[in-house]
């Protein structure tokens, strides 16, 4: 039996489906990831479709049975549909992709953490900011689904690091590790990295995007971060594939 259901909510992915309709995803921190039919949101001819990012509260129909929803509305939250950027469109899928691949175990944080990055990357104006919100973004997932370990000793072996050695990447441990406890070398967080993690670890998104990165270091850590979350995801995305990020 059909019944009426509401749920705040961030469109994630946004498709074609069939001549008239559209298929959008919504990650919701009821709900997890939804997939969500939109009759004639190809042309318009019953509902206007929401846009990809778009955050609001979306009153949708539910079918048990078939296990399917159907877009009746949206309230979108202030200043939404978001106006970004290529660079900007870039990182926003990034975002969406990851926290569809790994956030599934905690709905709530992971919807706080989409739709608060999305919000960030739209008043943002400055690369730098724009990359350490992507840095954040990966490093405060991670955290939430359990994938980060103490930085201030191996998870491994227990020993407490110095703060001037090098920490790597094991894909046995799904953890950074002291260089005894690994023989992998491909991803690995130097001295300074590994303070400026260690810092925000603990922080709000919105906080941990304001400690100051210069362009050199926001850059590597990015490239840091894209390479984590591809280990972790035990696969390239389709993001990174198609040289969005």
């Amino acid at each position: 039996m059909e019944r009426n259901i509401s749920t705040d909510a961030v469109v994630i992915a946004n498709t074609r489906s069939g001549e008239r309709n559209r298929e959008i995803s919504l990650f919701s921190p009821d709900y997890g990831v939804m997939r969500v039919l939109v009759y004639g949101g190809q042309k318009s001819h019953k509902a206007s479709c929401p846009p990809l990012f778009s955050i609001g509260k979306f009153f949708l129909t539910s079918n048990p049975l078939r296990n399917s929803y159907s877009f009746n509305d949206v309230k979108y939250i202030p200043l939404c549909p978001f106006d970004f950027t290529l660079k900007q469109i870039g990182i926003a899928s990034f975002i969406c992709e990851l926290g569809k691949e790994v956030g599934e175990s905690d709905h709530i944080s992971t919807y706080r953490l989409i739709s608060t990055a999305l919000i960030l990357l739209s008043a943002s104006s400055d690369l730098i900011r724009e990359n350490s919100i992507l840095i954040q973004f990966v490093w405060q997932l991670m955290k939430s689904a359990g994938l980060v370990s103490d930085l201030n000793r191996c998870p491994v072996c227990g020993t407490e690091y110095s703060g001037t050695q090098f920490l790597f990447y094991s894909n046995a441990v799904n953890f950074f590790c002291c260089q005894r406890c690994t023989e992998e070398r491909a991803l690995f967080i130097g001295p300074g990295a590994q303070r400026y993690l260690s810092l925000t670890l603990e922080m709000e998104l919105l906080d941990a995007v304001e400690v100051p990165l210069n362009e050199a270091t926001a850059n590597r850590l990015r490239r840091l971060m894209i390479a984590y979350s591809m280990n972790v995801c035990g696969r390239k995305l389709k993001t990174v594939q198609s040289g969005l990020v």
